[in-house]
């Protein structure tokens, strides 16, 4: 075996995170072989040495209200309704509000609007196909969830978006 796995395994024997056949290997080495025994002593006394010198370091008293006064010292970010350019929110919106009316143009022009018999009870016949209409429901729901976030929005506020 090699010095470095040797070292591992008594590292940890040392450690206690063998499992327990390896611990038996480990105290039948070392009470059988004079490199591991020697070995171990080294490191068993490295171990101690460390264990006994290791201070944890602690901050000084002052330290949170350090912090704190170097908190003060920075600028306060400006909101986002600053420096976010409400003709790119319009024309977004002016896109989505382009694309429903195409989809409802489209549903409307490519609707079967023609009557069976021409009599008062009979029914006007839209045609849409499963691509559109799935295209149309989340659109709607889209544009209702939106609506909600608007109507929550101003509620929370107590007042309307101001620009």
């Amino acid at each position: 075996m090699e010095q470095q796995e040797i070292e591992l395994q008594i590292w940890e024997y040392i450690d206690g995170s063998c499992d327990d056949a390896g611990r038996a290997h480990v105290q039948y080495m070392i009470a059988n072989d004079a490199q591991w025994k020697s070995l171990y002593q080294q490191l068993e006394k490295l171990h101690t040495t460390i264990a006994a010198n290791a201070e944890l370091e602690q901050p000084s008293m002052r330290f949170a209200k350090n912090v704190m006064e170097a908190i003060t010292h920075t600028a306060i970010t400006r909101p986002a309704r600053s420096y976010i350019n409400p003709l790119v929110i319009r024309f977004i919106a002016g896109f989505f509000i382009v694309s429903i009316l195409a989809l409802v143009g489209y549903a409307l022009a490519s609707a079967d609007c023609s009557v069976a018999d021409g009599g008062a009870d009979s029914r006007t016949a839209f045609n849409f196909t499963p691509a559109v209409f799935n295209i149309l429901v989340w659109v709607n729901v889209l544009a209702g969830l939106a609506l909600l976030d608007t109507v929550l929005r101003r509620r929370r506020t107590g007042s309307a978006y101001k620009h």
